[in-house]
């Protein structure tokens, strides 16, 4: 697990001017971290631009980065490297270089560009962080005992 404690606010400081007033829009109208991540990943965007949009089998976007931002966060013994170097950024650099690196981990392992992840790893770290780390880890091993048995 981290060895650090999360705080709640300035997750999304780091993101494009953009795309943070998206977010937090979306979240003060009552939608959930992971179903503004979930839309964040699944939206297309303009016509005339090209989005990170997926269709189709390509919808598993947002499990495949969920599940590796929880082996990440939650213990996975193959971050372990990671996730001391991730104490050592949040540290020294706070935040933003947190979620920049995480997204990177995860962008790498899942083969998504970094870009299309940043703003997804922010969200799950908002709620993680309002939950409390363990309660949220807890709640992932509930999940997946969930979908074992069923």
């Amino acid at each position: 697990m981290l060895s650090f404690e999360l705080t709640e606010d300035g997750w999304f400081d780091g993101l494009p001017p953009g795309q943070a007033p998206v977010l937090r829009t979306m979240l003060e109208s009552g939608k959930t971290e992971e179903q503004v991540a979930e839309f964040w990943l699944s939206a297309t965007g303009p016509d005339t631009t090209a989005g990170f949009g997926a269709t189709g089998r390509i919808q598993k976007f947002f499990s495949n980065v969920k599940q590796e931002f929880n082996a990440f966060v939650c213990d996975d013994d193959r971050y372990e490297e990671e996730r001391q170097q991730a104490a050592r950024i949040w540290n020294e650099q706070g935040k933003v270089a947190l979620v920049s690196m995480v997204a990177a981990v995860v962008a790498s392992n899942i083969g998504l560009a970094v870009a299309a992840v940043v703003p997804v790893v922010a969200l799950l770290f908002s709620l993680s962080a309002k939950v409390g780390i363990n309660a949220y880890c807890e709640s992932c091993l509930e999940d997946n005992d969930e979908k074992e048995t069923n």
